[in-house]
């Protein structure tokens, strides 16, 4: 069975390097969009039904906890990708399917 997902990171290099390894390495994922802003990731959600979201926390002016309430909502898995160790418990709390540090490693990916 297919996964449909969105990746959601400010910065380029990771949004590309996430997207290459899961088309590499997780062949039932199927990215089928990739935000690099908060508000951004919330107009692509309008339009599109994903299962999971592969979200970035730390953004320049936001923070991608505050996507949380509408993939709550709307059902959708979160799989946190952040380079920020900190943040771990408040994902547990909010019921992340997963929390993934940068440099993302392939074997905890797949």
């Amino acid at each position: 069975m297919a996964i449909s997902a969105l990746i959601v990171d400010d910065e380029e290099n990771s949004r590309k390097t996430l997207f290459h390894l899961l088309k590499e390495n997780c062949s039932h994922v199927n990215v089928i969009g990739i935000a690099k802003s908060i508000v951004e990731a919330t107009n692509l959600l309008s339009d599109q039904s994903v299962d999971v979201v592969f979200l970035d926390i730390s953004f320049p002016e936001e923070n991608g906890f505050k996507l949380l309430p509408l993939l709550q909502e709307k059902k959708i898995s979160v799989i946190f990708t952040t380079a920020n160790d900190q943040y771990a418990f408040r994902a547990i709390k909010a019921s992340a399917a997963d929390y993934l540090l940068k440099p993302i490693n392939v074997e905890e990916l797949i």
